[in-house]
Parts: structure tokens; C-alpha cells; sequence
């Protein structure tokens, strides 16, 4: 009778060891709880001090972690996913999951790496023989190699980051553009209330994120936020999985890893995923413009400027012409030419932190009694970037400083230029001003920087009003 149970029991657990129910997976030996003590951490924000004491004379970039760092480790919270392709050899680390002040770059020779390093996972780097300094403008850890930072090898990087089991959700830090600068690069952001700038969403067909014949290895779309002139550029991947994706009308709520552009120039936001651009309305925050509808371009030009026969600033306001003094003597009106042909030229300045702005305004224009006119003018847009210039029309007179002036702003489009070198002239119109009821009236073109590190450069050429 006991053998005869113990052959029932034997039966009854080879039976539950291949259920479903009562199974068991195999332990994972890499999912250990990390010990290491306390005063072998370095914290992210202690390593930038280290890094900016070393760096305080400018000679020499990089501080190499050697001496006084054989058992040092630092702690760092996952912030990037590869998964997408937006993010290739790069981990990112921020120093907190909810409340970050300072965040990391890491280079790595591996594809793939969120899956193993995830978002929120806590990791600990064996810090000696590494080396800190600047790769395309922010914060980077690798490897020193003839004046520059490499990736660390996937046989070398390996052993030195170690997986903790911690993984917490990475609570996003909100922000406007206003406050947004150089202190929050390598860090996970929330921006509210932002859309795509018109100019390449609300167009037939619109951008893609980074799939467009100027897209060559980077997409840059410039997000507006509603409550502010300000932007700030969106950096999409090529080869990330959503980069033909048209970029959206609505306004929305964007998270992302605030870095710098390439060559460490200006402000960019990158995301893991699309799921990081949340969708709030259909509605938009465009600014109001005065749109008398649509008009055919055949009509005869009654009046026109193109700048050959002018050799300079002067000579344009002794025509009519007015350029108010402007808040940086930096940015400014003037005329410019190539291969023999003349035109009006502004160029914006790199400022760090001041806005500027700068205008430049036409003569008074009549219009004949019952025309209905529109306007036209050829523009190269160079550098970009940016969105600073806008176009405006007033019938009060802006020439007398006695006068208070109503300022409207025209419907229309600017062509996007490329970020690099020069573009090509490109015609603005025709704009419809059949809505104008006066029998004079004045243009302006304004050059309005509303973010740092915006030297958007325009030529503007051949002005031309046409009437019905």
C-alpha cells in the first residue's frame, strides 16, 4: 500500500510539473539587485562638476577618468529606446527618474540596446578607464580617441554597465520654451500645447517627420508652443521607423530627449516614439492674418522694386524706404548681391539668450481706384533655422512716430531653405490684398528671432504689386 502511494505521488508531481498553471520559469541570474555601496556612486550632476572644473580653462576638453576612479560607479536612470530607430548606439541616463538635474550621453558600438537597457532600468557604470567630454554639443561618456569620443565596444561595455532588477517610470519634466536652455540637454521634457509651424504641416502634402528630399540624414521640424513666439526643432532620425510619417495639423503634448543638433549649434527634441507626440484637439494656434482669398497671378505689376540700381541701405531709404532701430545692432537690413544681381539681405545673430527683432518698411503704395491687387516677391531662404521672417501690411502711415499703427499680418507662405549652405529663390504669392479699402498703404517685412541660436538668413528680391 506505501509503494502503491508513493507511485501516486510520484505520478500526481510529474503531472504538475507540466502544467501551465503550476510551472516556473528559469531564473534569470542577470536580474540581481545591485549592492554596490554608497561612496563608490558618482551621481550624474557631481560628474559634470568634475567634467566643468576640468574643462574651465578650454584646453583641454575631455577629463579622463583614471586616477581616483578605479571603484567608482555611476547611477543613471534609462531615458532613450532604440527600438524606433530614432536613437542609434546611444544610451541616454538621467540622475533621477522624476526630478533630474543633470543627464548623460553614452556611446556604444550596439544596435538594439533597449533590449537590455529599458527605459526607467537603474544602471551602474564602472567608471575607470572612461572619458567625459562633448559629442555634437552635450554631456557624453566613451571613449578618448584622437582628440574626439568613440563608442565603447560591445565586448569592453559589456562588463562595465551593470542591469540592476530597479525599473521605475520616467516622470517627464514640464517645461516652456521660454525657460528651456543648454541646462536640460540629456534630459526627459514635456512641452504642452504645440503644434508644427504651418508653413510644413498645412500644406499639400504636408512634411513627413524625416522622409522629404532635404531630409539627408536628419529630419528638422520646427514645433511652435501657443502661448509664445517661441520654437523649438523637432530632430527626427531617417532611418527611424516612423520617418514618413506626415507630420500632424493638431495641437498636441510632446515628450522627448532634449540634445543638441549635430554640430552643437541650437536646440533639439528628440523621441523614443510616435506615442511621445500626444494628439489634444483638431484645433490650432496660428496667429490671426488677413486673408482677402485667392487671386490670379496674370495680372499686370503696377509697381515693383529689384534692388539692381541700389548700392546700398542708404540709397533704399532715400527712396522711401525706413529700418527703425532695432534691439541688436547685429541683426539688420542691407543690400546684397551675387553674380551681379541685388537684393534686400537680413541675417539673424546666435544669440544665447536675448530676442531680437528688425523691420524694414516700404514707401506708401497706392492703389488705383476699384483695383483689386496682390502681391509677389522671390525670397532664398539660407541657413534656416528657423521661421523669423513675417510680412505685414497696414494702411495707417509708419513713418510718422505720432501715429499708432495697426499692423496686419498677411496670409502666406514661406518655402523651407536648408539648414546647411544656400537655397534657391523661390516666389511668395500671389497674396490677395483685394481686401485693402484705403487707396494707400504700407508693407513691411520683419525679422523676428523667437529662439537663441537662430542666424536664418533671407534674400529678398524683385517686390512686385500687380492689379486687376
Amino acid at each position: 500500500m506505501n509503494i502503491y502511494r508513493l507511485f501516486l505521488t510520484i505520478i500526481v508531481l510529474l503531472g504538475s510539473s507540466c502544467s501551465g498553471e503550476l510551472s516556473f520559469e528559469v531564473p534569470d541570474i542577470q536580474q540581481k539587485g545591485l549592492s554596490i555601496p554608497a561612496d563608490q556612486i558618482i551621481t550624474i550632476p557631481a560628474l559634470k562638476m568634475a567634467w566643468e572644473q576640468q574643462n574651465n580653462n578650454d584646453l583641454y576638453p575631455f577629463l579622463r577618468l583614471s586616477e581616483g576612479y578605479d571603484d567608482k560607479y555611476l547611477e543613471g536612470y534609462v531615458i532613450s529606446n532604440d527600438q524606433w530607430g530614432n536613437f542609434y548606439k546611444t544610451l541616454i541616463v538621467q540622475d533621477d527618474p522624476g526630478l533630474p538635474a543633470a543627464g548623460l550621453k553614452i556611446l556604444l558600438d550596439q544596435t538594439n540596446i533597449s533590449q537590455r537597457f529599458d527605459v526607467g532600468r537603474r544602471i551602474l557604470i564602472k567608471l575607470s578607464g572612461l572619458t567625459v567630454g562633448l559629442n555634437s554639443g552635450v554631456l557624453t561618456l566613451g571613449l578618448e580617441d584622437g582628440g574626439a569620443l568613440s563608442a565603447l565596444p560591445k565586448n569592453d561595455f559589456m562588463p562595465l554597465i551593470l542591469r540592476d532588477t530597479i525599473v521605475v517610470p520616467i516622470v517627464p519634466r514640464q517645461i516652456s520654451l521660454d525657460h528651456l536652455g543648454p541646462q536640460h540637454t540629456n534630459l526627459w521634457m514635456k512641452l504642452e500645447d504645440v503644434q508644427f509651424h504651418r508653413f510644413q504641416c498645412n500644406i499639400a502634402p504636408p512634411m513627413t517627420f524625416a522622409a522629404d528630399p532635404a531630409d539627408l540624414y536628419d529630419g528638422e521640424r520646427w514645433l511652435q508652443q501657443c502661448d509664445s513666439e517661441q520654437y523649438l526643432i523637432l530632430k527626427t532620425s531617417t532611418y527611424a521607423d516612423f520617418s514618413t510619417n506626415n507630420l500632424p495639423s493638431e495641437v498636441f503634448t510632446i515628450q522627448g530627449v532634449v540634445q543638441f543638433d549635430y554640430f552643437g549649434d541650437y536646440l533639439v527634441l528628440s523621441v523614443n516614439e510616435p506615442s511621445d507626440l500626444m494628439i489634444n484637439d483638431n484645433l490650432r494656434c496660428d496667429p490671426v492674418v488677413l486673408d482677402c482669398g485667392e487671386v490670379d497671378a496674370s495680372y499686370p505689376i503696377i509697381w515693383g522694386q529689384s534692388f539692381n540700381q541700389i548700392d546700398n541701405l542708404e540709397a533704399l531709404l532715400a527712396l522711401g524706404w525706413s529700418a527703425p532701430p532695432t534691439n541688436d545692432p547685429e541683426v539688420y537690413w542691407t543690400i546684397g548681391s551675387y553674380g551681379g544681381n541685388k537684393y534686400l539681405q537680413v541675417v539673424g545673430e546666435q544669440a544665447e539668450t536675448e530676442l531680437y527683432e528688425s523691420w524694414l518698411i516700404s514707401p506708401a503704395l497706392v492703389s488705383p481706384a476699384g483695383a483689386n491687387l496682390s502681391l509677389e516677391c522671390d525670397v532664398q531662404v539660407n541657413f534656416q533655422s528657423g521661421v523669423p521672417l513675417r510680412l505685414w501690411i497696414t494702411e495707417q502711415n509708419p513713418h510718422d512716430a505720432t501715429v499708432p499703427v495697426n499692423w496686419q499680418l498677411l496670409n502666406y507662405f514661406i518655402p523651407n531653405g536648408p539648414a546647411e549652405g544656400f537655397g534657391d529663390f523661390k516666389t511668395i504669392g500671389p497674396i490677395d490684398l483685394s481686401c485693402i479699402s484705403g487707396s494707400t498703404f504700407y508693407l513691411a517685412f520683419q525679422y523676428l528671432q523667437n529662439t537663441v541660436h537662430d542666424d536664418t538668413r533671407y534674400h529678398i528680391d524683385n517686390i512686385r504689386i500687380r492689379s486687376q
